[in-house]
């Protein structure tokens, strides 16, 4: 049995590979658009990468004649849903799409 454990140790190696390999796509092209992992990340900062100066949530809220958020949003757009959830009973929840 001792002389077989290298061939199976190679044959499962092999075997894990091929299998491996079976998974990968063929070309480039079939793989799937992951910024930066298989395109560039246009965003590696995340939304403040965009957002920020004139685009800063802060400014495209007080733009809508949004409430200041300020020390009450703290996780977005999980804060959000204090207020723009059917369940809230504040007045803008039936706004929320």
């Amino acid at each position: 049995m001792r002389a077989l454990e290298p061939w199976i140790a190679a044959l499962t190696v092999v075997m894990a590979v091929g299998g491996w390999m079976g998974a990968v796509p063929a070309a480039a092209e079939d793989l799937p658009d992951l910024p930066g992992i298989t395109s560039p990340d246009e965003a590696p900062e995340g939304c403040v990468s965009c957002h920020t100066g004139a685009m800063s949530l802060k400014n495209k809220l007080a733009a809508l004649k949004h409430r200041n958020i300020d020390g009450k949003v703290e996780v977005i757009p999980d804060d959000c849903k204090s207020c723009h959830s059917s369940p809230s009973t504040r007045a803008v929840a039936s706004t929320a799409t």
